[in-house]
């Protein structure tokens, strides 16, 4: 009886399984796929064409305004640039002055370890 109720359960199981993913509603779907896919590749060539032209057009556009307005982003391109090497300066000169503090904190360092391993070998022998 066993065996015969795990033939029935597996039998179920199937029918379960076959009624989620029934193949009837894939065929379909990968139809669609694929019919999809094609009409993509003619539509890419297609589309692309006249989208380039109007990519191009909006560009020209934008650069036009721009130009109109130059000699005001080079006025603040200038106070902008001026700033940032102002920060540079600053920057450089803290960075020098780090290097300095590392570098005696390093000696101080290294003395303060030589004078720990003497006591060390002091108290050893």
């Amino acid at each position: 009886h066993e065996d015969d109720l795990n033939e029935d359960e597996d039998k179920e199981k199937q029918k379960t399984s076959k009624g989620k993913c029934s193949t009837d509603d894939d065929k379909p779907l990968f139809k669609h796929d694929d019919s999809d896919d094609d009409d993509d590749d003619n539509h890419d060539h297609k589309d692309n064409k006249p989208a380039i032209p109007l990519n191009t057009s909006e560009t020209t556009q934008q650069e036009s305004s721009q130009q109109s307005t130059s000699t005001e982003s080079n006025k603040q391109q200038t106070e902008e640039n001026q700033h940032q090497q102002q920060q540079m300066k600053m920057s450089r000169d803290s960075i020098s002055e780090l290097m300095i503090m590392s570098q005696d904190s390093l000696k101080q360092r290294s003395t303060d370890s030589l004078e720990y391993e003497q006591e060390l070998k002091y108290h050893q022998s």
